[in-house]
């Protein structure tokens, strides 16, 4: 895997959004990135109206002993094979932890597969939507720089989906969406189609 590990600690944490599908979509509620790019610095990109990270005066934050081990474990948990590391920066002690615990919350690389309806179109083709969904890395730890300000309860949301962000980026997608649909034909009247025999060899959920 890339060295870029993508979690959501408000959607882990939250009582009812933890139970939703799409907690590392890229323009979802409380999306986090985290990506090493030397023994010393690590680049961090958050979800603004989620969280509050350091100072509002500096873009640079000093991660502490405490924040330093959950980079290096969210890194070891979300590696496929390899572990990179400066040996001036770490101790056989750290070494041996973080493979402890990618042993025990390493990350599946296998996504799951939902798919909806057969669904026959106006001009006569048949398509059906899926939905490939990251499992997500949720392993019990947050960070200490970076505090939640969402206070949202979100009691009435009834979406399994995570909820979006909101500004700029909401406007962006949608009119993404929609060029998508332009070109697809997805904005096409449609009405489900009960047999499943048009399509031979559909994927659905736990096939392999």
């Amino acid at each position: 895997m890339p060295p870029v590990v993508i979690c959501n600690q408000f959607v882990e944490y939250h009582p009812k959004l933890s139970h939703c599908y799409g907690a590392e979509g890229l323009i979802v509620k409380g999306i986090q990135f985290v990506m090493p790019v030397s023994p010393r610095v690590c680049i961090v990109m958050y979800d603004p109206q989620t969280y509050a990270c350091g100072s509002p005066r500096s873009r640079v934050v000093a991660a502490g002993r405490h924040d330093v081990r959950v980079i290096n474990s969210l890194q070891a948990a979300n590696a496929n094979q390899c572990l990179y590391y400066h040996p001036d920066y770490m101790t056989d002690e750290e070494f041996d932890r973080i493979i402890v615990f990618r042993k025990k919350h390493r990350a599946s690389v296998n996504p799951d597969l939902y798919h909806g309806p057969m669904c026959e179109h106006e001009d006569g083709s048949i398509r059906q939507k899926f939905v490939v969904a990251a499992k997500g890395l949720r392993v019990g730890l947050k960070f200490g720089c970076m505090q939640t300000i969402e206070k949202r309860s979100y009691a009435d949301y009834d979406s399994p989906m995570v909820p979006l962000r909101e500004g700029d980026i909401l406007d962006f997608s949608a009119g993404w969406i929609e060029q998508i649909n332009a070109k697809t034909g997805l904005h096409l009247r449609a009405r489900p189609v009960s047999a499943v025999e048009h399509l031979p060899g559909a994927i659905r959920r736990g096939d392999t």
